[in-house]
């Protein structure tokens, strides 16, 4: 038999009976306030999952551009110095543009005996396609990944070996594939945590200009069939000297979400879309919503690719019109949009907030 326990000295067994009471109420009491501390955590944690999920979608609706270019324009070069320059040239077009996304497509297709090359795609697989669309691919890459981080994404390869003599984008961002969000510290807390956000995110947050993607298509049907957006391109354009002047359109005409401007190479669209098994049409303006030629009683017999995308850009850009505008800077060097707000007026004076990048890495 067990032993009964003592009572303490001093104190009636009545004494001891509420304290014990007492006490494991309290512990009751502790428990409920855990809890419900815990219910309420929850329920933060939700709603801020929520705001999350509504803010990447409203900033995944921004109106973007993207540009399509043919691989075969670096086998025009007689050199591999002078086919990376060319591959610089379109990233430095694509950057003073503000180009959302780049897409290389094989416009030869499999009618030339040519070698193939592979290259890491977004999703971390391996694309085999035209030796060209590659190595345009990975300069592109290169050139927008910033230059701190080329190193630990870019191995030593034979398509790189003359990219140090490019010109730099000079461009205000700093990702390759992944963007972080870094999440606020508890106080006293010493460990840094970040999120994985959208590209979008800080180019619908603060205005700047985020960089590119690339993507390769091995034929021209891809370049529209596996676009990275959910709707697709609302408003394509093909760029050719057969096209409508572009001057025949008024400014503010071409109104979009998601922009795809596509350029020919050394012989035109018309080449592609022939090696295209795919498209079944014979002719190349039906593919596009407007078929433009971007610089009408030209001097040159020939525009080149690298050329005409800067004529083409330059020239669309009064014709365009976003849906969904995502944040430009003024004069100030405050990001402003007619969607996203930035700033408040109290008694006649606004009041900018200061922009702040050191939340994205």
């Amino acid at each position: 038999m067990s032993e009964p326990i003592p009572k303490p000295a001093g104190k009636s067994w009545r004494e001891i009976n509420q304290e014990r009471k007492a006490l494991k109420r309290q512990r009751n009491e502790e428990k409920i306030v855990k809890r419900e501390k815990r219910v309420a955590l929850e329920m933060e944690d939700e709603e801020k999952i929520k705001e999350e999920v509504e803010r990447d979608k409203k900033y995944a609706e921004i109106s973007t551009i993207s540009i399509a270019v043919p691989g075969s324009i670096l086998e025009n070069a007689q050199s591999a110095e002078l086919r990376t320059y060319l591959a610089g040239q379109i990233a430095r077009a694509a950057c003073v543009f503000c180009v959302d996304e780049v897409i290389v497509y094989d416009d030869v297709g499999d009618k030339m005996d040519t070698k193939k090359s592979k290259l890491e795609d977004a999703d971390g697989g391996m694309r085999v396609a035209r030796k060209s669309c590659v190595q345009l691919a990975r300069i592109l890459q290169y050139l927008e990944c910033p230059q701190y981080l080329r190193k630990h994404f870019f191995p030593i390869h034979k398509d790189l070996e003359f990219a140090g003599l490019l010109n730099p984008l000079d461009a205000p961002h700093h990702l390759r594939q992944v963007t972080v969000r870094m999440v606020p510290t508890s106080e006293g807390g010493k460990k840094m945590k970040g999120k994985i956000v959208s590209l979008t995110t800080p180019r619908a947050e603060t205005g700047v200009y985020w960089g590119y993607t690339v993507r390769v298509a091995n034929n021209l049907s891809q370049v529209f069939t596996q676009s990275p957006y959910k709707d697709g391109y609302d408003l394509t354009i093909g760029t050719s000297d057969r096209g409508t002047s572009i001057d025949e359109l008024p400014n503010k005409e071409l109104n979009y979400n998601h922009a795809l401007i596509v350029f020919g190479g050394l012989h035109g669209i018309e080449t592609a879309l022939e090696s295209d098994e795919m498209l079944q049409v014979d002719d190349a303006s039906l593919l596009f919503n407007q078929y433009l030629n971007v610089l009408p009683n030209q001097g040159s017999r020939t525009i080149r690719t690298e050329e005409a995308i800067l004529v083409a850009l330059t020239g669309l850009k009064s014709k365009l019109k976003a849906k969904n505008e995502p944040m430009v800077f003024k004069d100030t060097g405050i990001a402003s949009s007619s969607l996203f707000p930035t700033s408040k007026v109290v008694s006649d004076v606004p009041i900018e907030p200061k922009l702040d990048l050191s939340r994205f890495d």
